[in-house]
C-alpha cells in the first residue's frame, strides 16, 4: 500500500491530447524520506490536483505538504505571463520572489517563492515554493509548503533540485 501511495503522486497527473490518444505527464520524484501520503485528489475537466503530506503525518499536523497540479488546456506563452498570472493571485502581505526560469523552448518554466508572515487574515504563516511549467496540454503547477514565515537557503536548494527534476513523458 505504501508503494501506490508513493508511486501515484509520482505522475503529476495526465492530459489527453484534444480527445486524442496522446497522453502527457509531468513526473517528480519526491524524497521517499517523507513516506508520501495523498490527502486529496481532483480532477474535473479544468485540472487534476494531488495533494500528499508525509505519511507519519495527519492533516491537522503536516509540517510539510506538497501539492501537484494542472490546469488543462490553459496555454501562457511566456514566464512573464505566468508570473503575472500568480502576482495577481497573491494576497496582500505575501511576497513572491523569482528564483529561476527558462524562457526558451515550448516547455518554459519559472520558479519561485511565496512568502507569507503572519497577518490578520493568516494566523499562521506559510511559504510556499513552486516551479510552473508550460505543458504541450496544459500548465502545470508543482509546490511545496511549510508553515514559516519565510525559507531558508538549505531548503530552497533541496526543493528547487526536487522540482526541477520533473520530466515530461508522452505516451
Amino acid at each position: 500500500m505504501k508503494i501506490i501511495k508513493l508511486l501515484l503522486p509520482l505522475c503529476v497527473g495526465y492530459i489527453l491530447a484534444n480527445g486524442q490518444e496522446k497522453v502527457e505527464q509531468l513526473q517528480i520524484e519526491w524524497p521517499r524520506e517523507y513516506e508520501w501520503q495523498i490527502v486529496s485528489q481532483q480532477d474535473d475537466s479544468a485540472q487534476m490536483s494531488t495533494i500528499i503530506i508525509p505519511g507519519y503525518e495527519n492533516t491537522n499536523n503536516a509540517t510539510i505538504m506538497g501539492t501537484m497540479r494542472v490546469m488543462k488546456a490553459v496555454r501562457l506563452s511566456n514566464t512573464d505571463e505566468m508570473l503575472a498570472h500568480y502576482r495577481s493571485h497573491l494576497d496582500s502581505g505575501s511576497v513572491l520572489t523569482v528564483l529561476d526560469k527558462l524562457e526558451k523552448g515550448s516547455h518554459h518554466w519559472v520558479l519561485f517563492k511565496v512568502e507569507t508572515p503572519v497577518t490578520s487574515k493568516y494566523p499562521i504563516a506559510e511559504s510556499d515554493l513552486y516551479i510552473v511549467i508550460q505543458g504541450d496540454y496544459g500548465l502545470y503547477e508543482n509546490y511545496v509548503a511549510i508553515k514559516e514565515s519565510s525559507l531558508s537557503k538549505d531548503f530552497i536548494r533541496k526543493w528547487a533540485k526536487v522540482l526541477k527534476s520533473g520530466k515530461f513523458i508522452s505516451q
